[in-house]
């Protein structure tokens, strides 16, 4: 019996040791994952950081090519803009030669308004009302457009000629207010 009780101590250390190794193992299995979990998690932070720091970048290069682009644009704008009220003025001062595009354009004009005229003798006003309503069937959205630009124009030339009856101060006043 002595050697089935010390058979049962041996047994009952070993298993008393195999239990603390198991949980110094699992202690040190926790430490080590913990350490591996806070280190990938530190990475993922980082390259977090680094990816919005890009992404900002980016962001900001792309803001500045565009800006820098329709200045570009703007700038080209404003200079076929001045060159075109130039050749205008031109124009306006009997100066046709020296007119360019802007002549050209005027020139286009009056061969329409001169055919639009023809047209219009030709055809009468029930014909005139034909071609109308035969363009806006076809397309609307552009005779949408021209009629607004005309209802425009015609109130701007309106306005104008109501201003040149008055007193003289009001055309000053309409000329200097945008």
């Amino acid at each position: 019996m002595a050697n089935t009780t010390d058979a049962r101590q041996k047994i009952e250390e070993t298993a008393s040791t195999a239990i603390e190794q198991g949980k110094e193992a699992t202690h040190v299995a926790r430490e080590a994952t913990g350490t591996v979990v806070g280190d990938a998690l530190d990475q993922v932070g980082n390259v977090t950081a680094e990816i919005r720091d890009q992404a900002r970048q980016l962001v900001d290069d792309t803001k500045s090519q565009l800006r820098d682009k329709a200045d570009s644009q703007t700038s080209h704008l404003a200079d076929a803009l001045g060159t075109f009220g130039s050749e205008l003025q031109a124009l306006v001062s009997g100066q046709s030669d020296t007119a360019g595009t802007a002549g050209r354009y005027v020139e286009q004009a009056g061969n329409v308004v001169g055919d639009l005229a023809r047209q219009i003798r030709e055809r009468n006003f029930e014909g005139l009302v034909d071609d109308v309503q035969r363009f806006a069937r076809r397309r609307p959205g552009v005779f949408l457009a021209a009629a607004a630009a005309t209802g425009f124009v015609a109130g701007r030339l309106a306005r104008s000629a109501k201003d040149d009856d008055g007193d003289g101060e009001s055309a000053t006043l309409s000329a200097s207010t945008p």
